[in-house]
C-alpha cells in the first residue's frame, strides 16, 4: 500500500500518514462541501462513502458551518478544522475496507493514527 503525507489544514505544523488512494477523494469531496456543497447529492454513487454516517455527518458540519462563515458568524479556524474533519473521516472510511487485506498490520497502524490525530481536532 502506498501511502503519503497529508498536512493538517488547521495546524500546518502536524501532518498524518494516509493511503495515497484515498486523496484525490478526499480533497475533491473536501472542497465540494466547501465551494460547491449542492453538487455532493449528485456524488453519492461516485462516492460510496458518503453513505457512511460519520462521513455524512462531517459534510453536513462543513457546509452549515461554512455558511457561518461567509456570514461573518464563526472565524476561518473553524473551517479548518471541519475540512480536516472530513479530509480524516474519508481515510477512515476507506481505510477500514483495507483492513482484513494483505496489509493488515500496516492499514490498522495507519486507521489508528488517523483516529487519534481526527480526535485532536
Amino acid at each position: 500500500m502506498k501511502t503519503i503525507e497529508y498536512q493538517l489544514k488547521s495546524d500546518p505544523k502536524k501532518s498524518v500518514i494516509i493511503p495515497a488512494a484515498v486523496k484525490d477523494e478526499a480533497e475533491t469531496l473536501t472542497n465540494l462541501a466547501t465551494e460547491k456543497p449542492q453538487e455532493l447529492a449528485n456524488m453519492v454513487d461516485k462516492y460510496l462513502c458518503l453513505t457512511n454516517t460519520g462521513v455524512l455527518a462531517a459534510v453536513e458540519k462543513l457546509v452549515v458551518r461554512n455558511r457561518e462563515i461567509m456570514d461573518g458568524m464563526l472565524g476561518g479556524t473553524a473551517l479548518t478544522l471541519l475540512q480536516d474533519n472530513l479530509y480524516l473521516r474519508v481515510c477512515i472510511n476507506y481505510n477500514e475496507k483495507e483492513l482484513y487485506g494483505k496489509n493488515a498490520k500496516m492499514v490498522a497502524k495507519i486507521d489508528s493514527d488517523l483516529i487519534n490525530t481526527l480526535q485532536g481536532l
